[in-house]
């Protein structure tokens, strides 16, 4: 007698059905739902950080032409991948946060099914549990739930990673369209990509060829993946060169090195706050302003460059230790910070701000960060972070089994762990882990699906005894 449909055998659970991917898909749109549910969506509480630079432009009710035309000839200081994505859904929708969000999630969940379907390079039989604790990240969460680019930079940079590592596994010229695509895709919505693009020439032959690729095949397919990369970014390029004769993507460069970077150092350096630190920088950047030309002065990416001169200067005049530490917290901060912190409903608790309202070395700030901030809050932090503590140890050792199981990827996967970590340097926050945030939930998954088979191993020897 033949076995009812509804019973069916593992086929519904094989890598190669497309079943597991899609319970993956809305188990995750579900978590980010119920998210969206108990959420404020009051204009103080979405607006938060950069929003409103996006929200502002996006929601000025004009077409989607203009606001595509003032996200790509009149701004420079953001990409335009962002701009894009709000004015297409606000043209279509109207001027509301929630078909953004929604429309977020579900970017979002595509991510987990993504991060899923990169461990089955690591582990073909248990993959699955990279795509659940995809799920349940915090950090994917809560970012698919704010008027952010961040949600949306991480789709497009799990499909790169994903492509990448088909195309280790399987070179096709598809694959390597797919990659430079992706890799161009995410770096139009955020420039801390543009140096991947750069690096391409110098070393993906050099890992095509350590892969037993052919030379002439790893130089082809490193050029494919360079020259798709670029032409997402060309327009871009092009305008900035022909308006203010410059090629670099944005005039954000000099802002973000000489307020935040350099800050940072400087902070350190000489045991001060953030506002003053700041205020010295930009004084010095004034002087230096001050000796060019009225159309110089008028140019964005004349200024920023005049930025990253000063913070440059200021950074190399700091004793090296100084710089190592600087960076070796900021690492610190971006693997193990709580994403839970910066969630809006914490953030509503009364606190102050570490990043402003701080001084001194990470204990101190730290320190002075848990004593003048209210005790649920303090509670909530001291959890998280113990908890965060605890799963960034996993990750570690995660490493150390993907290293066993596959030499190439955990290679490559701390390779882009460290890079990323190099751009951000001393600025710490959970929103600048989220490029590795992938990585790490598949070291994650390696060392529970380490302890799992020791626990059965253990198990086992002990019934038989």
């Amino acid at each position: 007698m033949p076995r009812p449909a509804y019973i069916n055998n593992q086929d519904f659970w094989r890598i190669d059905s497309p079943n597991s991917f899609i319970i993956i898909f809305f188990v995750a749109l579900l978590v980010r739902l119920i998210n969206l549910a108990i959420s404020d969506f009051s204009p103080d509480a979405m607006l938060i950080e950069d929003a409103a630079l996006y929200w502002t432009p996006a929601t000025s009710g004009q077409t989607f032409l203009d606001n595509a035309r003032l996200a790509i000839f009149s701004q420079t200081e953001r990409m335009p991948g962002y701009f894009l994505f709000l004015a297409a859904i606000t043209g279509i929708f109207g001027e509301n946060f929630l078909p953004i969000l929604v429309i977020q999630s579900v970017v979002d969940s595509v991510t987990c099914v993504m991060i899923g379907a990169l461990g089955c390079y690591i582990y073909p039989k248990h993959w699955r549990i990279f795509g659940w604790l995809a799920t349940i990240w915090p950090n994917l969460i809560i970012h698919s739930g704010l008027i952010l680019g961040d949600s949306l930079f991480v789709f497009f940079f799990v499909w790169f990673l994903l492509s990448f590592t088909s195309f280790l596994d399987k070179p096709t010229i598809l694959a390597a369209v797919a990659t430079g695509t992706a890799l161009g895709l995410a770096t139009l919505v955020r420039p801390t990509t543009q140096f991947i693009i750069l690096l391409t020439p110098v070393l993906l032959p050099l890992i095509l060829i350590v892969s037993k690729m052919k030379i002439r095949e790893a130089i082809f397919n490193s050029f494919v993946i360079f020259v798709i990369s670029v032409v997402c970014v060309a327009p871009l390029l092009i305008i900035n060169s022909a308006k203010y004769d410059s090629f670099a993507l944005t005039s954000q460069n000099g802002t973000h090195l000489q307020n935040w970077v350099a800050s940072e150092v400087v902070m350190l350096r000489d045991g001060i706050g953030r506002e003053e630190a700041v205020k010295l920088l930009q004084a010095k950047n004034e002087k230096a302003l001050l000796k060019l030309s009225p159309s110089q002065q008028n140019n964005p990416f004349v200024r920023s460059e005049k930025q990253v001169e000063t913070a440059l200067h200021e950074i190399v005049t700091t004793p090296t230790h100084i710089i190592l530490k600087s960076w070796l917290q900021g690492a610190v901060i971006n693997l193990a910070a709580p994403a839970l912190m910066i969630d809006k409903r914490i953030r509503q608790l009364p606190h102050i701000s570490f990043a402003s309202d701080t001084r001194g070395d990470l204990f101190s700030r730290a320190w002075e960060f848990i004593s003048r901030s209210s005790s649920i809050y303090v509670s909530a932090l001291i959890v998280s972070g113990a908890g965060a503590i605890i799963v960034s140890l996993f990750q570690f050792f995660g490493f150390f089994v993907q290293l066993r199981v596959n030499l190439m990827l955990a290679v490559l996967s701390a390779l882009t762990v460290a890079y990323f970590l190099i751009i951000n340097g001393p600025v710490g926050s959970p929103k600048y882990r989220l490029p590795i945030e992938p990585i790490l939930i598949i070291w994650l998954g390696c060392t529970l699906l380490s302890l799992w088979k020791f626990t059965k191993k253990f198990i086992y020897r002990r019934t038989r005894f």
